[in-house]
C-alpha cells in the first residue's frame, strides 16, 4: 500500500499506547495506517530531532468569535501549535449557544463545547455572569442538550466570590443537579472561591472538572501548608484537577509545591482567549507545557494530560488523542528546544529554564495544515 504522508525518523510518543520510540507513521486519507517495511508515500516528512505525537487537545479556552468580548478563532489560535481539537468552557449559554454552533461550524479544528450555566454565557470581563437558578429555564436547557448532542459535553461554573457574591454555594448546588439531571460533566472554576478548597473538591462527582488547580487568589489547595485529604480524595473517585493557565491562575510557588507532593495534574489547558493568546504569560499550549518540563515533570507524563486523558473526557478514546493504526490521522510534529529561556507565572514570578516546546507541523485529518520553514524534506 502507497500512504499519502509517511512521517520518518521522529520519536514518537503515544501515551495511550504506552509507546516512545522511533518509528515511522504513515497517513493514508483521514486514517493513520499500519506501517510496512519498504512502504512508499506520495509525501515523505523527515522529523529527525523531533517529537511525532496525536494531536494535541486543548480541553479549556474561549473560542466564541464575535460573539464574546475576548472569544478567539480557534483555527488561528490553535492549529500552528500542534493542537488539532479545542474545547470551549461555557463562553455560550442556552440564549446564545446556537450561534455559537454556527460559528464553530466554519471552523476547521474539531471542537466541543460546556455549556454556561448563565444563558448568556460568559459573553464579558466587564461584569459577572448571572447566577440566578430560580430563573433557569428547563426547557432550554433538554433542548440544548438535544440540539448539540455529543458536541456538548456538559455544564461550566465559575465559583469566585465576586461571580456568585451572596449566593456562596448556591449556585454550585443547582449546577450540580442540573449536571446529575442531563447525566454531564461540570467545569467549576475554583480561583478565590467562598469556602475551603477541599469544600468544593468533596461536593465534586466522579468526571467532574476542578478547574485552576495552581491558581494563588484567596483559597488555594493548600490548607494549612499542604493538600488537604479532601482532594486526594477527590482524585481517588475520578474528579479530574486541570491546570487552565489562563491570564490570573498558575502561580509558579503553588504548583512546585504541588508537583513536589505529587499532585500533578490530569489536564493541562491553556484557557486561551484573545486576551491571552501570544501574550505573556500564557502565549499558548506548547509555553504552558513547556512549564512543566521546567517543573520536572516527565514528558510522557505532559503528554498524556493535552492527548489520551482529553480525548477519554470527550468519549473520543482510539479515535483521537493516540496515533494507533486507525485512529484519526490528528498529528503534531514538535520539537524541544535546548536553549536559555525565561518564563513567568500569572503572578509575574520568574523562572529560567532550558527547554522549550516549539512547533514543527500540524496535520489534521491526514492534512498538513500548518509547516514550520525549520522542518524539511
Amino acid at each position: 500500500m502507497t500512504a499519502d504522508i509517511l512521517i520518518q525518523n521522529g520519536r514518537v510518543l503515544d501515551p495511550a499506547r504506552g509507546i516512545d520510540q522511533s518509528t515511522p507513521v504513515a497517513v493514508k486519507g483521514r486514517r493513520i495506517i499500519p506501517w510496512e517495511e519498504g512502504m512508499e508515500a506520495k509525501t515523505t516528512i523527515d522529523a529527525s530531532g523531533c517529537l511525532v505525537t496525536p494531536g494535541l487537545i486543548d480541553f479549556h479556552a474561549h473560542i466564541y468569535e464575535r460573539g464574546t468580548d475576548s472569544g478567539a478563532n480557534p483555527d488561528l489560535a490553535m492549529l500552528p501549535y500542534g493542537v488539532t481539537t479545542v474545547v470551549d468552557a461555557g463562553s455560550s449559554g442556552v440564549s446564545t449557544y446556537r450561534s455559537f454552533l454556527d460559528r464553530l461550524a466554519l471552523c476547521r479544528i474539531k471542537t466541543k463545547f460546556f455549556l454556561h450555566i448563565s444563558p448568556t454565557g460568559q459573553v464579558t470581563h466587564q461584569y459577572p455572569e448571572l447566577l440566578r437558578p430560580e430563573r433557569w429555564n428547563m426547557e432550554k436547557f433538554q433542548e440544548a442538550v438535544e440540539l448539540a448532542g455529543d458536541k456538548l459535553l456538559g455544564f461550566k461554573l465559575r465559583v469566585s466570590r465576586n461571580v456568585v457574591g451572596d449566593a456562596g454555594l448556591r449556585p454550585l448546588e443547582a449546577a450540580l443537579e442540573l449536571a446529575e439531571k442531563f447525566q454531564k460533566s461540570l467545569v467549576v472554576h475554583v480561583t478565590d472561591p467562598p469556602v475551603l478548597q477541599s469544600e468544593l473538591a468533596g461536593r465534586l462527582r466522579p468526571g467532574d472538572v476542578f478547574c485552576h488547580l495552581y491558581h494563588d487568589r484567596g483559597n488555594t489547595i493548600f490548607e494549612n501548608g499542604s493538600i488537604p485529604p479532601a482532594l486526594w480524595e477527590a482524585r481517588e473517585r475520578s474528579v479530574l484537577f486541570d491546570c487552565c493557565h489562563g491570564s490570573a491562575n498558575f502561580s509558579f510557588p503553588v504548583a512546585e509545591k504541588a508537583v513536589e507532593a505529587g499532585f500533578l495534574p490530569d489536564i493541562i489547558s491553556t484557557d486561551l482567549n484573545t486576551v491571552t493568546w501570544c501574550k505573556p504569560p500564557l502565549y499558548n499550549l506548547l509555553s504552558v507545557l513547556s512549564k512543566f518540563l521546567l517543573l520536572g515533570v516527565p514528558l510522557e507524563k505532559i503528554l498524556a494530560c493535552v492527548t489520551s486523558t482529553p480525548a477519554r473526557l470527550m468519549g473520543e478514546e482510539g479515535e483521537l488523542g493516540t496515533l494507533a493504526p486507525g485512529s484519526c490521522a490528528d498529528i503534531a510534529i514538535l520539537r524541544v528546544a535546548e536553549r536559555p529561556v525565561e518564563f513567568v507565572d500569572t503572578e509575574g514570578e520568574r523562572r529560567n529554564g532550558r527547554q522549550l516546546v516549539l512547533p514543527m507541523a500540524t496535520l489534521l485529518d491526514g492534512v498538513l495544515v500548518w509547516r514550520s520553514q525549520e522542518l524539511c524534506g
